[in-house]
């Protein structure tokens, strides 16, 4: 006797996950949703929905009739670290393996039916390609950001930044969650707003001190060592310190003295800040 075991919509930023088991003899298939709502920001960080499948499996394997010694092929998905943790503290034999049809496709239905319940068209988002699905529900979100939003699976830290930060491109809003990171906020607004040619870099200057910085010409920032740091380059090669004030992430000091040339300077920032909701200081 074999049981298959399967996954799909986990690797995707929108809607509900699935899970399918499957004993092969006599071809008898099983499917179980895992809820958005396990996949918030504080679930996903307490690895919910992966503990979730573990008492879903238990569950299933006593409708299979599981008996241990029975061949277990398990899907390689990352999503089932927990699950392959359990049955190694259980002594309980199972095999990593790329799980095919039938039930890679029927479980792979499951996902898109969800999909065609929540309003994405289902002819566009069946596709093997995870990179065009991925495209395609990414712009299914975007084209109606604030009512679709609530679909996402948010506690997906990476690719719900990623989706925010090109709700931001294409509308010019910004995110005010996006404002804890400095250097791409002011980075999306310049390159929105025209400013010459801006440029993210990112440095590691020693085993435990690295540099985030962008800069704009003739204007370069920098974040670095919880401060930041605007160096202004010119004919004469002149530069100030801008730190962030300790009581407030989103006050910005500068420190300058001498060359007049740097008050034009000064204003670009004072605008770009105010723009972003950023305070501003200049100490002469």
């Amino acid at each position: 006797m074999t049981i298959e075991i399967d996954d799909s919509g986990t690797g995707e930023m929108v809607g509900n996950a699935f899970i399918g088991l499957r004993k092969v003899e006599p071809n008898h298939m099983i499917f179980k949703r895992i809820p958005l709502e396990t996949f918030g920001k504080e679930e996903w960080l307490e690895r919910k929905p992966q503990f979730m499948v573990i008492d879903l499996v238990k569950e299933e394997f006593k409708e299979l009739h599981y008996s241990v010694g029975e061949e277990i092929n398990l899907c390689t998905s990352p999503f089932f670290d927990k699950l392959r943790e359990y049955f190694r503290r259980n002594d309980i034999p199972f095999k990593p393996s790329v799980i095919e049809d039938p039930l890679n496709q029927k479980v792979e239905i499951e996902y898109l039916r969800h999909l065609k319940k929540i309003g994405v068209d289902f002819k566009s988002a069946y596709t093997l390609d995870p990179k065009k699905r991925t495209r395609v529900l990414r712009d299914w979100v975007l084209a109606d950001y604030d009512n679709r939003l609530r679909f996402v699976k948010v506690g997906y830290k990476k690719g719900f930044r990623k989706l925010k930060l090109r709700h931001q491109e294409i509308t010019g809003i910004i995110d005010e969650d996006l404002l804890l990171d400095p250097v791409s906020t002011i980075y999306n607004f310049c390159n929105i707003n025209g400013y010459f040619r801006p440029q993210k870099y990112y440095t590691q200057l020693s085993n435990d001190i690295f540099k985030l910085g962008v800069s704009i010409r003739p204007i370069y920032f920098e974040f670095s060592d919880n401060s930041f740091k605007f160096f202004f380059k010119g004919s004469n090669y002149y530069s100030d310190t801008f730190e962030e004030e300790l009581n407030c992430v989103r006050a910005i000091t500068a420190e300058s003295s001498g060359l007049g040339k740097k008050i034009t300077q000064h204003k670009v920032f004072a605008e770009i800040c105010d723009t972003l909701g950023l305070k501003f200081h200049i100490n002469q």
